[in-house]
Order: structure tokens, then C-alpha cells, then sequence
């Protein structure tokens, strides 16, 4: 997990500085020069990464979403009371992280839907200003948010980020991002991947350090009610109390802590269990999935019983 860490930072800061290595079409071309002048900056950006620069991270806004889909990885119809997180916590956390970072390079907010959060103008206007190059916001493109949101999202370093899936029709809101001038891109979905549901499966340690190697949700570390923690589903089955985060789950092995409290740990302790986190080869989340190789695909967007779509004046 070290090196998949310093792979992505270097690729990371080769198109921060670099931008023009982004526009090469031929994928294989873009990846060899990338990668070629990753290695040279190396010394640079290594001297960097001491100062622990964080090349993404999610922050989870709310629990609450206008969906209700099955086979969601992160678990959100299991939420009997969904609710939003406190401004205070999401900011206070945010801060905390950057002060022992010192730049994030890009800040992935997160929900539920993020587009249904009240405070994300307040949200957006925080991050702004601090030492984040990259703000995006994922949407399933079916709601479109009141004034006040759509305003705050033309700040230039946002980007929204539409999930279109199948039978789910984002022309409404991408009408409204077009007028308002805001930036935005569509990534669609025919398929995702079925992570099972939250039993344990019982795997051995060698499996579940294969199966996280090879989890793209490994890479991506989210913040959620002020704790940093290793995937967004480890993040919700805390939030869920299906699995604790907040002592190491004890084996022959030691499995490191599904997540860091970024409010309560001391700052030289707060950078060294961050640190651990990122390093590590698996979590004791790993075993309430199911592993890489035996996630069937699934038809995206499929609504549950019980599916109503919230109406503005629901927020």
C-alpha cells in the first residue's frame, strides 16, 4: 500500500505541474510520459510527500439521498434515519486534516447526495480557500438544488461530477448547470460492482491483503463525522455500527484501525496513525465485503421499495 500511495502522489503532482500531460489522447503514450517524468521529479516530490501532501480524500456531506439503490457500496438505504453532518464537524475536520497535511490536491464531497446538503455553499466557500487545488462533487444528477447551492457551485475550482445510470435522466439538472455556467462532466454507468452485503466472509489474511491491493475503494479515504477512514464502506459500517473504528481490531497480525479520529488524537500521534492508515496492506473492514475477484456486476440505479424522490422543500 506504501508504494501504491507514492505512485498515485507522483502521478498526481507530474499533472499538477505539468498539466498538458492530461491532454494526450493516446492513453498508453500519456501513461509512458507520465510515468517517465514521475520518475525524474521523484527526488522533488518524494521531499514533498514528507509533509504528508494528500492527493485525494472524500468528505461525506450527508447520509441522506434522493435514490434508494440496491446493491449501493456505501451502504446508504441501511440508513433507517439518514441525516446531514453538522457544518461545524465537516469543516473543523477539514482543517485538521490540512494542518498536518499542509494540500490536498483534490477534495471529493460526498453523500448520499451532496447536492441535497443545506450548507454546501458554506462548505464550498471554506474549502476554497484553503490549500485544496481540486473540489468535486458527485451527483446522480436527478436533483436539482435550490439558488443558493446552484451559485456556490460556480466557483471555479468546483467540478460536478454527474453518476448517470441507465434508467436515470440528469438532463434537468445539467440544463440548469449549462445556464448558471457551471463546470461539469458526466461519467456514464452501465454496470458496478456488487460488494455483497455486510457479514463477515471469514477471510484470511492473506485474501484480504490480495483483496485490498486491488480495491479501488482502497484509494479512496473519507472523511465522515470527523474520523478519516480507510474506504467510504468501512465509513459507513462505523456509521452503521456493524463494525467499530476506534481501536485496532486485534489479530496474530494486528489489523491497523479502520479509521482516525481527526478531532480527538494529538497532533504528532494524529500524523502517525494518518500515516499508518494510508499504509496500510488491509483493514478488518475488507472482511464485510466482498473480495475483488467475486464481485458480479449489477445493474446500477435499481430502486428499493419505499423509493420516494424528496422534494425541495424537503430540505
Amino acid at each position: 500500500m506504501r508504494q501504491s500511495y507514492f505512485k498515485t502522489l507522483l502521478v498526481s503532482e507530474v499533472e499538477r505541474f505539468f498539466p498538458v500531460t492530461a491532454n494526450i489522447k493516446n492513453s498508453f503514450l500519456r501513461k509512458c510520459i507520465t510515468s517517465v517524468m514521475a520518475m525524474a521529479a521523484a527526488p522533488f516530490i518524494l521531499f514533498r510527500a514528507a509533509h504528508f501532501t494528500i492527493p485525494y480524500v472524500e468528505l461525506v456531506l450527508t447520509e441522506r439521498c434522493n435514490l434508494n439503490c440496491a446493491g449501493c457500496a456505501n451502504l446508504m438505504p441501511l440508513y433507517k434515519k439518514p441525516d446531514h453532518i453538522a457544518p461545524d464537524t465537516l469543516l473543523a475536520s477539514l482543517d485538521a486534516l490540512l494542518k498536518i497535511s499542509g494540500r490536498i490536491r483534490e477534495l471529493t464531497l460526498i453523500g448520499g447526495e451532496p447536492l441535497l446538503y443545506p450548507d454546501l455553499p458554506e462548505v464550498i466557500k471554506h474549502a476554497s480557500t484553503q490549500k485544496i487545488d481540486r473540489i468535486k462533487i458527485i451527483s446522480n444528477g436527478t436533483f436539482v438544488p435550490r439558488q443558493a447551492i446552484l451559485l456556490s457551485l460556480r466557483n471555479p475550482k468546483v467540478l460536478v461530477s454527474i453518476s448517470e445510470y441507465s434508467d436515470h435522466d440528469s438532463k434537468e439538472l445539467t440544463k440548469v448547470l449549462t445556464e448558471h455556467s457551471i463546470r461539469f462532466e458526466i461519467k456514464k454507468f452501465d454496470c458496478w460492482n456488487d460488494y455483497g452485503d455486510t457479514k463477515e466472509r471469514g477471510l484470511d489474511i492473506k485474501d484480504l491483503r490480495k483483496s485490498f491491493s486491488r480495491c479501488a475503494s482502497a484509494k479512496c479515504k473519507s472523511i465522515y463525522r470527523g474520523i478519516l477512514f480507510a474506504c467510504p464502506r468501512a465509513a459507513h459500517l462505523a456509521g452503521l455500527s456493524i463494525l467499530p473504528w476506534h481501536k485496532e481490531h486485534m489479530t496474530a497480525d494486528k489489523v491497523p484501525e479502520n479509521g482516525v479520529d481527526l478531532l480527538n488524537t494529538p497532533g504528532k500521534g494524529l500524523k502517525k496513525r494518518i500515516r499508518k492508515l494510508y499504509h496500510a496492506e488491509y483493514i478488518s473492514a475488507c472482511d464485510h465485503c466482498n473480495p475483488v475477484w467475486n464481485r458480479p456486476p449489477i445493474k446500477p440505479g435499481i430502486q428499493l421499495e419505499g423509493y420516494n424522490l424528496l422534494e425541495r422543500s424537503d430540505l
